[in-house]
């Protein structure tokens, strides 16, 4: 057998011979060859390789970049790569195919493939005519590096790293394109597949690393595996070339069932029949469906893919669907249309629908349709799963229901350790719940999960175990104060200023208020009049016109006449908020705060005492508590910058890309604070003192800062008569955002 596969893998013709050691590597023959064909095969001429190209760059994001021809040159020489080491290895298994570089043409000789294996990889596309366009002698290079790839460790890993050095990491994000790690693919993988025998689906399988961890999951379960027992679907012919090659070079005889197409079109013949998939290609009921889905959301799909997908979702879940659905939502609604009674899910998908509006419709069709096993949230935001991914990732478990059974529970499990996958595979199976050497499982009876809830409250120690929390003594923020939006003026460069540009436009500082434009930077809990003056040597933003309440007939101040004139000329006046003030440049009213709340952080919500007076815009969020008195605010703030207060606002909240909180007003509103004129003259006195020693801390740039919010939290176990349980370990504030 060795004698043969060293035969195969020969130079495509005999006058090309090198020394193994003189070849270069896989991934510079791939861009050799593709320089080579961007040279000999000029895509910018009008011709119909110039349409196709057009359209396939569309389809893959390629659309808005500089040297998209060469990008497409390169994928030209890797669907080359990936086609003649696939067709090496059916000779390996003995399909009668001719030999590379003999009579036949390298286009002839994929055709024979297509005929005596039927897999789709070997069908004709785009890239072929471009590859083929630049003529056999051209690809030699690449074809010699077949050997490369077949020798490779992880040859589906090595794909996928290829397909990301090659393809602009721009045009996969458009798309939602990203590879799944191997570590978290083996966990989908593990879960989901029980047999040898079972089929498995990959919708949107890209490059295939996920649709490989399941096929190498099944051959390693007692049992006869197959590797046409393996269905993926996906737009990109690429994806299909990729994916089939990486199944193959796992192991196998015969192909697996891999197409090119759209996945929402597909059909379950035994389901209910569409009107317009006549000729939609057509999938069984399965054991196992495991999916990373596109992540694109609404705004990259066109209007008329938008209503059809939409449609096609709402008839199959029975619900109203948002506009603003990503494409993995409808994913999971039409998946399951293709899964056994019984059978298993797992996608793995951004977190965002666990707490927005229009994951609501989503988690009320998973609570219909499944058995909830578990939801995985990564809550190391310093080692996201996708590297260049802008998102917080979830992994869902489901197993469809057969009939009316009970739904069990559900385990909320936050992970921070990847290396431990066994181990979280065992707890699942187990319905394990508490501390874990990984990090926490809540267990929660799926009965008591309301879609109309925001699902991430369950990630971590319940909330509600946390005995300060559960304190009669606490009451929603909107009890003790009033919050409001900060000021949205339409069009910030032209209503924020800095002292230069008042002397420079003459303005009268009476028409101006002092503001706290960019709140990044200022590691502080209090701002003043000092830093005031700091912030205006500093050449900062520090007015806004404000105080202009008269109709512009009224204006008789030459000066401010003029700016206003100027405003006009540059458009401030017809952004969308000034199109509906009258007069244009009256910007919202909104007092001084007394205090300023950071409404979006990674590290943790800040709460700033606004000694300044300064107003501020909608980059924070202001809270006035009048009816306290100096010490008291500083004691309450001393509360709300506590570790206690932040677990609370945080889970009030919801996290969106790269592990950012975010909290809007009507959220804050509800997070659960004491009440200052509750408290006694020596718990104020020692609350404001701390908050002093806070202030002066997070000034003097030293490392005491962590030490004093723990002093807080301390004193605010002893005053609740409590033993404080945080989720995490207190973190030191950063800069507000």
């Amino acid at each position: 057998m060795k004698s043969v596969f060293i035969r195969i893998i020969l130079p495509f013709t005999t006058n090309n011979i090198t020394e193994m050691s003189e070849r270069p590597s896989l991934h510079d023959s791939i861009i050799e060859a593709g320089e080579a064909i961007h040279q000999q095969v000029p895509l910018a001429q009008e011709s119909t390789l110039n349409k196709k190209a057009e359209h396939w760059k569309s389809l893959h994001g390629l659309d808005q970049h500089e040297n998209s021809n060469l990008t497409i040159a390169k994928q030209a020489a890797f669907s080359t790569l990936l086609k003649s080491a696939l067709y090496s290895v059916y000779r390996l298994d003995g399909v009668d195919l001719p030999k590379l570089g003999s009579q036949q043409t390298l286009a002839e000789c994929f055709a024979i493939a297509k005929k005596e294996t039927n897999n789709e990889a070997f069908t004709r596309y785009f890239l072929d005519e471009i590859a083929q366009a630049a003529g056999d002698d051209t690809l030699h290079p690449v074809i010699d590096a077949r050997h490369l790839l077949l020798d490779a460790d992880n040859k589906p890993e090595l794909i996928g790293r290829i397909f990301e050095e090659i393809v602009l990491q721009d045009s996969r994000r458009k798309l939602g394109q990203f590879r799944t790690p191997d570590h978290v693919a083996r966990i989908l993988a593990d879960w989901s597949i029980d047999t040898a025998e079972d089929t498995v689906l990959d919708p949107g399988m890209g490059a295939g690393a996920l649709t490989a961890c399941a096929y190498e999951t099944k051959i390693g379960l007692p049992g006869p595996s197959r590797v046409n027992e393996m269905y993926g679907i996906d737009l990109s012919e690429l994806a299909v070339v990729m994916s089939a090659t990486a199944l193959k070079l796992v192991n196998g005889e015969g192909s697996p069932k891999v197409f090119a197409g759209d996945f929402m079109e597909t059909v379950n013949p035994d389901a209910k029949e569409r009107l317009d998939t006549e000729k939609a290609i057509q999938f069984p009921e399965f054991d196992a469906i495991l999916s990373n889905p596109p992540y694109s959301r609404h705004h990259e799909l066109s209007k008329f893919d938008k209503s059809r997908i939409k449609e096609i979702a709402q008839a199959e879940s029975g619900l109203s669907l948002s506009g603003h659905s990503p494409m993995y939502l409808f994913f999971f609604i039409h998946a399951a249309q293709f899964l056994a009674p019984g059978g298993k899910m797992a996608f793995l998908t951004p977190s965002e629908f666990l707490e927005t509006n229009y994951g609501e419709p989503l988690k009320q069709f998973l609570l219909n349709e499944f058995h909830i096993k578990a939801l995985i949230l990564h809550n190391n935001q310093d080692s996201l799963i996708f590297d260049g991914a802008k998102t917080t990732s979830c992994i869902t478990l489901l197993e469809k229901k057969t009939g009316d059974e009970d739904s069990g529970h559900t385990q909320f499990i936050e992970l921070s350790d990847w290396s431990l996958g066994d181990e979280l595979l065992d707890d699942i199976k187990n319905g394990a719940e508490g501390v874990t050497n990984y990090g926490h499982i809540q267990l929660v009876d799926q009965t008591k999960l309301s879609p109309d809830e925001k699902w991430t409250h369950h990630f971590g120690p319940d909330t509600e175990t946390n005995p300060i929390a559960k304190s009669p003594d606490l009451k929603p923020l909107r009890e003790i104060g009033t919050l409001k939006r900060g000021i949205a003026t339409g069009k910030n460069d032209y209503f924020c200023l800095t002292e230069h540009e008042v002397k420079a436009a003459q303005l009268d500082t009476k028409y101006l208020s002092p503001l706290v434009r960019k709140s990044r930077g200022k590691p502080r809990y209090n701002y003043t009049d000092e830093d005031f003056e700091e912030w205006t040597a500093d050449g900062e933003e520090v007015w806004l016109l404000y105080h202009v309440n008269e109709n512009r007939s009224e204006i008789d101040d030459v000066a401010l006449d003029a700016y206003l004139r100027y405003g006009e000329e540059i458009g401030a006046d017809t952004s969308y908020l000034a199109s509906n003030r009258d007069p244009w440049y009256l910007v919202e009213r909104r007092e001084p705060a007394d205090i300023l709340a950071t409404y979006m952080s990674k590290q943790g919500f800040k709460f700033t005492h606004n000694e300044a007076g300064v107003r501020n815009l909608n980059n924070l969020h202001c809270i006035y508590v009048d009816e306290y008195d100096k010490q008291q605010t500083k004691a309450l703030l001393s509360y709300l910058n506590s570790s206690v207060a932040d677990e609370i606002v945080r889970k009030a909240g919801r996290t969106y890309a790269t592990g950012l909180k975010k909290v809007e007003p009507n959220e804050l509103k509800e997070a659960l604070v004491m009440d200052p004129g509750d408290l006694t003259d020596e718990q104020t006195t020692t609350l404001a003192s701390l908050f002093d020693d806070l202030c002066t801390t997070a000034r003097s740039d030293s490392e005491d800062e962590e030490d004093v919010i723990k002093q807080i939290d301390t004193y605010l176990a002893d005053m609740f008569h409590q033993e404080i349980q945080i989720d995490s370990e207190p973190s030191t504030v950063g800069s507000i955002q």
